[in-house]
């Protein structure tokens, strides 16, 4: 296993990455008025089932719908939009209230639905669909079809533009979020590997079981997987703690009395904290790191035996094993600087 990086929850599903999203969107947005609308909108939704933005694909996808064909079949193509299709007959659920935004936005000043779709529309707008010498009621008429057909592009147009803005401003502070973390991790990944291979392959078992309790639909199965992640977390942070500081026979307590054990490895920590950091500050802050991930290791504990929702425990153990992961690489990087000074 040496050699090899921490496996990080649902790593074997090789997900669609940040930065790829987030060309899509760029490229959308420069191209959005050199495009048909129908193929910004259909960019759009692509971008929305990208990102899990179900009412948002639905939504437009309504859009694009052509009039005619065969309702179920017409229905089945737009669930295929939904990233739970079982919410698609849920009253007040997200299907329903795209539905009715639909329905809602498309009615005409005769209480009808417009229901062409947006090429259909920009068809018959490059068509007219009148001519200026109609009767004047027969004119009317028509000029309120064509206003009413503007409408409808007009607000499909600024739907999928306020959407690709959005998305891109917060996908530029992800993909630029997700840089910093990879440099972090390439050096702690270095760092365990170089001092500590063994317990690289203890952090690999532990992001196992905290992806194995993430599959887990039963609760109580659920729970015992976040508790042996957990587990493997204060051995991983013990094994780190053997090397930057053993446990001495010959020195089984500090000069302020804590014991310094084999067991007692939260006081070695401490200890090697102490004699390892100039800046009081740091040593302040890299203490209270440790503390902290000390009570988060008891924090998951009690959730799991409490039986809390497995949701609820299971964020909790993610920043766990981040936690430890991290402050494993600071305790390493302290030591390795401590040899080469």
């Amino acid at each position: 296993m040496a050699g090899q990086g921490p496996l990080r929850v649902g790593a074997d599903e090789a997900p669609t990455t940040n930065q790829y999203v987030l060309d899509l969107v760029r490229r959308a947005l420069d191209e959005f008025d050199d495009v048909p609308l129908e193929a910004t909108v259909r960019r759009t939704i692509r971008i929305a089932n990208l990102l899990g933005e179900t009412y948002t694909a639905l939504r437009l996808g309504f859009e694009l719908r052509a009039t005619g064909g065969h309702p179920p079949a017409n229905g089945e193509a737009t669930r295929r939009l939904m990233g739970d299709p079982s919410d698609w007959n849920v009253p007040g659920g997200v299907a329903d209230k795209a539905v009715n935004e639909y329905i809602a936005e498309r009615l005409n000043s005769e209480g009808l639905i417009v229901s062409h779709s947006l090429a259909e529309i920009e068809f018959w707008q490059n068509e007219g669909f009148g001519s200026d010498d109609l009767p004047a009621k027969a004119y009317g008429e028509d000029l309120g079809r064509r206003t009413k057909m503007l409408e409808i592009v007009t607000r499909a147009r600024h739907r999928s533009f306020s959407n690709l803005c959005g998305w891109e401003r917060q996908l530029s502070f992800a993909v630029t979020h997700e840089r910093a973390l990879d440099s972090v991790s390439r050096r702690v990944d270095a760092l365990l590997n170089e001092h500590a291979p063994d317990v690289l392959s203890q952090f690999n078992a532990a992001f196992r079981r905290l992806r194995e309790a993430v599959s887990r639909s039963n609760e109580g199965a659920a729970n015992e997987e976040l508790s042996q992640a957990v587990t493997s977390c204060r051995r991983i942070l013990k094994a780190v703690v053997d090397i930057v500081h053993p446990a001495d026979p010959n020195k089984p307590r500090s000069e302020q009395g804590h014991a310094l054990t084999d067991e007692q490895y939260r006081n070695r920590l401490m200890e090697f904290l102490k004699g390892n950091i100039n800046s009081a500050s740091f040593r302040s802050a890299l203490s209270k790191s440790g503390e902290t991930l000390f009570d988060r290791f008891g924090s998951v504990d009690t959730l799991t035996s409490k039986g809390v929702h497995a949701n609820v425990a299971m964020e909790e153990a993610e920043f766990c094993a981040l936690h430890t992961y991290i402050l494993a690489g600071e305790i390493l990087l302290l030591h390795q600087n401590k040899g080469q000074a």
